[in-house]
Order: C-alpha cells, then structure tokens, then sequence
C-alpha cells in the first residue's frame, strides 16, 4: 500500500488513444521534475495501462527512475470492462476528491493508493467530455480543467476552431447555452452518428458533424496553415469519419480554463499565434509545449521480447553490410494503413530492386495483405516485416536513413528526437496537414502523392495548380514516383531535405531551451496552476 501526504496533485486523462496518452505520460516527467512535491495520476484503461507503464519505466534515467515513479500514479480504472470507461472514471474521480482516505485501486496492478492529496487541476482531453461532467459535478469547479490537444493546431483550428479563424465550429459552440443544446442532441438516440460519420436526423447533420469533405475546391482558410482544398484531408478511401467525436472535442475544449497544445511557434507559428488569441478573447490560459518527448536513456539496458532481439539483430546485421543510414523503416502506427495493398506492394519491390534494406511493422489490424507481401520480403535478404517493432529503437539506431510514415504526430516528434528524416505516406485525420507543414512550409520531409485514393484523395490539390504536374494516382504514376524518390533521396534534393529536417530538429529543441518559447510557457503554467494554487 502507498501513502502519500498532503501535495499537490494534478490529473491527467484522454480517451484510449495511445497517439493521445504518450505526450501526456511526457508532460507528467515533466511536472514532477519542475516540482517534485507534487504528485501527477493519469487516469487510463486497461488498454493503455501496460504501455503507458513501460512508457514510464524505460524513458527514466536510472537515477531518475525511484524519484520520479514514486510521484507518478498510472491507474487502469476498468479493469476488463473498457466500454464503462466515463462511469469508471467518474467513481474513481469521486473518490480521489471525496474519500482519498478509503483509497483508490488499480485495477491491473491491483495496488491500492491510500490518502492521495485532493486533486488541484486536472489536465483533460475535450475528447473525453465524460471526464469535463465528473470533475465539474464533483469538485463544484474548484478544480481547473486544463484542455488538452494531443496533436498541431491546425487540424483542430480547422475542425473545431470560430469561423473567424477558419474553423467549422458553428455560432453555438460559443455560447453556454449553445452548448448545452449541443450535448442534448449529442445525447439523443435520434441522434447518433452512424460509422460513415452521418447524423441519421439531417436537420442536425451540420450542428453535429460540423464539417464536410466534398471535392468543392473551398481552400483551407487557418491562418499559418499551409495551401490546401479542404478534400485534401481525406487522401485515401474514407472508411469513417470522426463525426460525433469531433463535436464533442469542439464543445468541451471551449469549456475548460484554458489549453495546452502538443505544438509550438517554431512548428507552426502563425496557428499558433492565433489560437493563443483566441483563447486570450475568452479569457482562458494557452500554452504551446513541443516536442513532448522524453528520448531513451542512453547506454541502459532493458528487457526485449523476442521479437525486438530479432529486429535490433536485424538492424545491425544491415549496418554490418550497408552501413550507417542505409536502411528505411515503414512503418504506418498502430491503427493506419494503406487502403490499397497494391501500392504497398509496388513500394517494397522498389526498394528490393533497388537493394535497399528497410523494415517493415505493421501492428495495425487492417494489415490483412500480408501473407504474399511477408514472402516476398523474406526471400529479398534484406527486409524484415514484423507486427511490431520497438521503433523508438529503431529511430535510435545509426543504420536509419529514413523513415515513411502515416505522419501521425506522434511519429513525427519521435522522428524529431532521433533526426530522421521522414517520407509521407498520410491516410487520414491531422496526417495530411502534418506532412503539408513539413513539406510545404518547412521543405523539411518528401511526401508521396500518387499513392492516394478514394474521391477526395484524387481530387485535385491546390499545391498543384497552374503547374506542370498533375498527378493522376495510376499504378503506373506510382512506380514512377517510388522509382523518383530513390533518386532524390540518394541525391542533392535527398541533402537538402535531410539538412533542412535536421535544422528543424534543432528549432524544436531549442524550444524547451531557457528563453525558448515551450520553455516559457511551461515556466507560465507550472507557475499559475501548480504554485499558486
């Protein structure tokens, strides 16, 4: 059993999204380091708590470990039964505030904490708006609500952000009474929104979805973001759409005392700036954190699965043979992948053709071609396909020349820490906009465009017009543009990137550095919401 006396405690929680969770278990280093008298509980589920653990565990130092864990809770607070995640959270948030002394139990680890300190700001995904209901109704808003956004700005700005600064957010996510009517046809049966994103009443289809794809050629209008068609969002075959969720996010993000974003000035600084004048206008606080990161602890061993020991064998197999940057990992995160398995497959025998030796993990469960694919890499000698892969290792390792990837943000911070430049292969959500800023704004990373599909991921992009190019997303057009990428890569335009990507590197650490701006803002908010509370 573990007591603790009487500190400050701050909560941290998200829906079970691990692209969600990984910066927020940063963020509690973070804190604990700043005030190590303060204690910091991420409230998750049994799907995430494992990870969330070992997230912990082997990014501290060893002088680190006892100090930090010791102030650091991870609680599953549903056991086997994930779908009640917003009751659980609820009878467990009520105890942490009402009775810490009868304790709270992890129900994984099935340790009990005893008389932790009544939480004084909780640290929320508005995704998660059960969360923002059990923390007001308990804590009779005693209790700051800090909004957290997981990913850059943009994406969000666009989806859920007033229409003066680009968003698609109606009129009455402005307002305390337009919300509330909101969540009552949130609510409502006659409501729901079906898989394809669809209200089944249409005459609340805008209020709710708050947004479309449709192939109008209507530009992107968040200021800072990069040129793009609103469609371009959607580069590959829509099989869902975030409807509801969306909406929820746009309610409850308006709700909270004010924001942190997984982003900074030196990512995208105009969108930045603008959001921080928006939540200005309302009153609320705004702080701007990236990377949010924590690297592996160097010359540190840990336990690895078979499957690791497999992969870093393979990995310095390559190096042995081809050398320092000679590989690329693929790699599409835990939930994405190509929709048309054909253009994977052509990807892989250029590479094969070519004699570049690459990796390739597909932990994600759509990744039903693999049977023919896995053969054809076993026989090349010089691939490896696995279900999963330490990839941080991975990023770490000296043979890593590049890295196509989804381009979820949670890739790209990694890729940042670990200075490997990146090649976009974007399938949904805020990857499009996040290989767009890379590409476009910073000339830091490639992006391959032949490989979309689907009506809007064919539909023509404003980067495009007027120009020579036009894309025409053929299997023909995408050998091509795999047979044009090894070129570029092993040429001047492959320098410049990898030198313009590393420079970025640089920037976005330089951020947390004293004087840069992450710094800055983390300094603002540890002040006014841990030592002044």
């Amino acid at each position: 059993m573990l007591y603790y006396s009487n500190l400050k405690h701050v909560i941290l929680h998200a829906p079970p999204f691990w692209g969600h969770n990984k910066g927020l278990i940063t963020l509690a280093v973070f804190v604990v380091k700043a005030r190590p008298t303060t204690v910091v509980t991420l409230l998750t589920s049994k799907a995430l708590y494992k990870r969330s653990v070992e997230e912990l565990q082997f990014k501290l130092n060893r002088e680190d470990r006892d100090i930090i864990q010791a102030q650091i809770n991870i609680v599953d607070v549903t056991g086997p039964t994930p779908d009640i995640l917003s009751v659980q959270f609820a009878r467990v948030y009520e105890a942490l505030y009402n009775e810490p002394e009868h304790g709270v139990m992890c129900m994984s680890s099935r340790k009990i904490l005893f008389n932790l300190p009544r939480p004084t700001v909780a640290v929320i995904d508005p995704y998660a708006g059960y969360a923002y209901e059990s923390i007001r109704n308990t804590s009779q808003g005693r209790v700051p609500i800090i909004s957290w956004l997981s990913a850059p700005t943009a994406f969000l700005l666009h989806h859920i952000g007033p229409a003066k600064l680009g968003g698609h957010a109606s009129h009455q996510y402005e307002s305390a009474e337009g919300r509330r009517e909101i969540k009552t046809l949130l609510s409502s049966p006659a409501n729901q929104i079906d898989a394809a994103g669809v209200v089944t009443d249409s005459s609340h289809a805008s209020l709710l979805s708050g947004f479309n794809y449709s192939t109008n050629m209507t530009r992107i209008m968040v200021p800072g973001a990069p040129p793009m068609f609103v469609h371009e969002l959607m580069p590959q075959i829509r099989t869902s759409a975030p409807g509801k969720l969306i909406t929820i996010g746009g309610v409850y993000l308006r709700e909270g005392n004010g924001v942190i974003i997984a982003s900074n000035s030196v990512y995208e600084g105009k969108t930045v700036e603008a959001v921080k004048k928006w939540f200005s206008a309302m009153n609320k606080d705004s702080y701007a954190l990236a990377p949010l990161t924590l690297p592996l602890p160097c010359n540190e061993r840990r336990d690895l699965s078979e499957a690791e020991k497999e992969v870093l064998l393979f990995l310095d197999r390559i190096q042995d043979t081809f050398g320092s940057r000679s590989l690329v990992y693929i790699s599409f995160g835990t939930f994405a992948y190509p929709p048309q398995a054909e253009k994977l497959h052509s990807l892989i025998e250029s590479l094969i053709t070519h004699d570049i030796p690459f990796l390739f993990s597909h932990p994600s469960p759509q990744a039903t071609d693999g049977g023919d694919l896995q053969k054809i890499i076993g026989k090349s000698g010089i691939g490896l396909a696995t279900a999963w892969c330490p990839q941080e290792d991975v990023l770490q390792h000296d043979v890593t020349g590049w890295f196509i990837t989804h381009g979820g943000w949670n890739s790209i911070q990694e890729s940042l820490q670990y200075r490997v430049p990146l090649i976009l292969w974007p399938i949904s959500a805020d990857q499009p906009l996040n290989s767009a800023q890379l590409v476009l704004i910073h000339k830091a990373a490639f992006e391959l465009i032949e490989v979309r599909s689907g009506e809007q991921g064919t539909g023509p992009m404003l980067r495009f017009l007027g120009g020579p190019y036009i894309p025409t997303f053929s299997m023909t057009a995408v050998k091509r543009e795999f047979e044009e990428l090894i070129k570029k890569l092993n040429g001047q335009e492959g320098q410049t990137i990898r030198m313009n990507f590393e420079r970025l590197c640089d920037k976005m650490q330089e951020s947390w550095q004293e004087g840069g701006d992450s710094s800055a803002d983390f300094a603002q908010f540890i002040k006014k919401y841990i030592d002044c509370l």
